[in-house]
């Protein structure tokens, strides 16, 4: 890596870390007042809102990263104009995209680091202060193909139970049944076992029932998610594993994966516009370029949603959060740098 390479990676670092705190600060800040009405409503006391504001912050702070690496690119690329140290990058051997090429490898750095650690670090916080398991109460699902619907009481306890057997056309129904955890199966309680055979029906009473074709509690009872906030990107895939065994609907949690990478994505996509508005007189000017930075970033914000609520109604496939938006602004970004190319 060349000199020159390492001075605007260190500037670039420099910035976005400072841009890095001072929106923390501000997300903490407006955190903590935003939940000074609990302490009446909800009588809780002001270590917990101070707690919940720190905890819950660094989630906010990852979803506001596109807005963080924008405004830091800005930052950098101002003082690069402002010493006109350009001018000598430019005058010298290395080529015009020197910079844009250092913000992207810093940006792309960046996103692997928010989807393997951050990710999975801020929800976990999150989740610590906020997360509320619920369990549904009606369950159903098809798997080992046993179609199966029950009431669920407890973790280890389902009541009004119907199970259909689509192999031997064998139906089961019965008041509760009652995990074994030392046996590892399900003991069913006043079941009622029917069998049509040849046109002729078998009907056969069970004061307990034992099944071993339905699988443990662990591996169809799935809590529900309350709040998507409190769920990492590796815990969604393993929801995705179990729902898809139960042949349930994976929807909510694909849409919930892919909006996650769709804004790790327009990290990368900011630096293009950044490098735009480098190429005009506005980045000489600090508040106009960061007032256009925050309004850019609100429409970015506000695309990706539109595709969100979507795809949460199932209207658009839950991947197309993460591509189409970046391609409509791709494209807009593409015109808009023409035509400064042609005035400026």
């Amino acid at each position: 890596m060349k000199t020159i390479d390492k001075y605007i990676i260190k500037k670039n670092i420099y910035y976005l870390t400072a841009t890095t705190i001072v929106t923390f600060i501000f997300i903490v800040t407006v955190n903590f007042f935003e939940g000074l009405n609990m302490i009446t409503r909800k009588n809780m006391e002001l270590s917990q809102i101070l707690k919940q504001s720190l905890y819950t912050s660094p989630f906010y702070l990852y979803l506001l990263t596109p807005l963080v690496v924008l405004i830091s690119s800005l930052l950098l690329l101002n003082y690069f104009k402002i010493t006109s140290q350009y001018k000598a990058i430019y005058s010298s051997t290395y080529p015009p995209t020197t910079f844009i090429r250092n913000m992207i490898l810093v940006s792309i750095i960046l996103s692997i680091i928010l989807f393997i650690v951050v990710d999975k670090f801020t929800t976990s916080l999150y989740a610590s202060v906020k997360k509320k398991i619920k369990f549904s109460e009606n369950l159903n699902f098809s798997i080992n193909e046993i179609i199966f619907y029950g009431k669920l009481k407890n973790q280890d306890t389902i009541e009004d139970i119907y199970i259909y057997n689509m192999k031997s056309y064998e139906k089961i129904y019965a008041k509760k049944m009652i995990w074994n955890n030392k046996d590892k199966k399900w003991d069913i309680n006043e079941a009622y076992q029917i069998r049509t055979q040849e046109s002729k029906i078998e009907t056969k009473k069970y004061d307990i029932l034992e099944i071993k074709t339905i699988p443990p509690p662990e591996q169809f009872i799935i809590e529900e998610i309350t709040d998507p906030n409190s769920y990492s990107i590796y815990q969604l895939i393993e929801r995705i594993k179990k729902l898809k065994k139960l042949s349930l609907n994976i929807n909510q949690e694909q849409v919930i994966i892919f909006f996650r990478v769709g804004i790790i994505f327009t990290n990368i996509i900011v630096i293009f516009l950044s490098y735009i508005i480098f190429k005009t007189p506005l980045i000489e000017y600090k508040g106009y370029s960061i007032t256009l930075a925050i309004i850019f970033s609100l429409f970015i914000w506000f695309l990706i949603t539109i595709f969100k609520r979507t795809a949460d109604i199932e209207i658009i496939p839950a991947w197309s959060i993460s591509i189409i938006p970046h391609l409509i602004i791709s494209f807009m970004l593409i015109t808009i740098s023409r035509k400064i190319d042609k005035i400026f």
